[in-house]
């Protein structure tokens, strides 16, 4: 595991390399992208055991914090849905330079996955393969899933009830401790199945928990995409300390994941 900086001064983005592991048969390298705020947070482990388990079947893994988020530089107000694409191409080219490896995959988590299949319509190159892990589809519907759970988590210290919390304000700017700013809010807002045709990769899989939550316009081979597979896996609620505590990451997702990575 491999610790670095990249980007400019004042400037630069956390990453962590995993080099393929020693006697693997060398197949690519893959690129992981993160979600958001405590979705992050509880997802921190999952993530370090998938780019390993990736690591231990030959592909040298790349996990990565956003400008403004994590242990890069910024500060968390400041964060963008479009400062998240441009960091998904930058970590690409940095990915690609320091492994020369030319099958390159990228594998987000629910907005890490929106933004990696954005990122894939202006990247210098798009990714061999491209995995959608439960990708936020509609803007609207996760903006509530993150009102929601932060009520939740409110009322564990505060005994109001939600139109209390939304009179006060308290849900409007925040989702459990990470600012959601106005501006980051239209971007979301501004997500639809629509947004998703501009994916471009060679292979298009999608991790979801219900096949139809798949968009139709991209549930199949189109135009920028050679093949598409989708793979159901189980639910779970990011926003909960379930994900915080799970020791590993899910078995069928790791298989699903290794089982796209190799298929030709």
């Amino acid at each position: 595991m491999i610790p670095f900086r990249f980007g400019s001064a004042g400037d630069a983005r956390f990453g962590v390399l995993h080099p393929a592991s020693e006697g693997a048969r060398m197949r690519g390298a893959v690129l992981l992208c993160n979600p958001f705020g405590q979705e992050a947070i509880r997802t921190h482990r999952l993530f370090k055991v998938l780019a390993e388990r990736f690591a231990r079947a030959g592909w040298t893994t790349m996990r990565f914090d956003y400008l403004c988020t994590g242990d890069s530089d910024g500060d968390d107000e400041s964060v963008s849905l479009a400062g998240w694409v441009a960091d998904v191409q930058l970590a690409d080219r940095i990915l690609r330079d320091r492994t020369g490896a030319t099958t390159v995959a990228w594998m987000g988590l629910r907005l890490g996955a929106t933004a990696a299949a954005l990122a894939s319509e202006h990247a210098g190159t798009p990714p061999d393969r491209l995995l959608l892990w439960d990708p936020v589809i509609e803007g609207r519907g996760w903006l509530e899933e993150l009102a929601a759970a932060h009520v939740r988590a409110l009322r564990l210290a505060f005994p109001a009830t939600r139109q209390d919390l939304v009179s006060r304000g308290i849900e409007a700017d925040e989702a459990m401790g990470f600012p959601l700013t106005e501006a980051f809010r239209r971007e979301v807002l501004d997500l639809s199945p629509a947004r998703f045709e501009v994916v471009r990769c060679r292979r298009l899989a999608w991790l979801v928990v219900e096949a139809p939550e798949v968009p139709g316009c991209v549930g199949s081979a189109r135009p920028g995409v050679a093949s598409a597979s989708v793979r159901t896996v189980g639910a779970t609620d990011w926003n909960t300390d379930e994900a915080m505590n799970a020791a590993i990451v899910p078995a069928e997702v790791v298989a699903a994941a290794l089982g796209e990575l190799e298929a030709a």
